[in-house]
């Protein structure tokens, strides 16, 4: 099957993010896809996320103009049709990067018009992803475990699932070869 990008998920504190700057730093092919969020903006966010009014989001999500959204600590994060749209426009590969219940959602819709993403699954070992997410703000350990359960349960969706445990360099080449493959 031909793809037309990819979508990269996994467990909070797994290095989606890392992983998907790297990529397309290493590949002026690739080109992240912006999200939409009712979140306010995090210093670390990179331009990677609009904020948005929960009113926009509504709109959005009745018009059918988000190819994916969900909600997550009472927040709403989306991608906009629009904006996968532009970047294949501009003849780049996207990479959307969703939470794991949304890659099921998003290729069952790219599958009736046979345009479907390339979806890997980031994991890491729980005392991994915890020393991580320590760094973050509000860490709550009940919370980030119960979190990356209900993840887990997805990882099956995904066409690849790939444990950074380590130096991500192997895991973007991987990545590479299995979009080149």
């Amino acid at each position: 099957m031909n793809y037309i990008g990819i979508i990269i998920s996994g467990t909070r504190g797994s290095g989606k993010t890392a992983i998907t700057r790297k990529l397309c730093e290493q590949s002026p092919l690739f080109e992240q896809c912006k999200s939409v969020t009712t979140r306010e903006r995090r210093d670390d966010d990179n331009n990677e996320y609009e904020s948005i009014s929960d009113t926009e989001f509504i709109e959005h999500r009745s018009t059918g103009k988000l190819i994916t959204d969900v909600t997550y600590e009472g927040k709403n994060y989306g991608i906009l049709s629009s904006a996968v749209q532009s970047i294949l426009d501009a003849n780049k590969i996207p990479i959307l990067v969703v939470a794991p219940k949304c890659v099921k959602k998003v290729n069952d819709k790219k599958q009736r018009s046979n345009r479907q993403f390339l979806s890997v699954f980031i994991d890491a070992d729980d005392s991994i992803i915890e020393s991580r997410l320590h760094e973050r703000t509000n860490y709550n350990k009940t919370q980030e475990e119960l979190q990356r359960a209900e993840d887990r349960k997805h990882e099956k969706e995904a066409h690849y699932s790939i444990k950074n445990n380590r130096e991500i360099k192997g895991i973007i080449d991987l990545i590479l070869h299995l979009w080149d493959y």
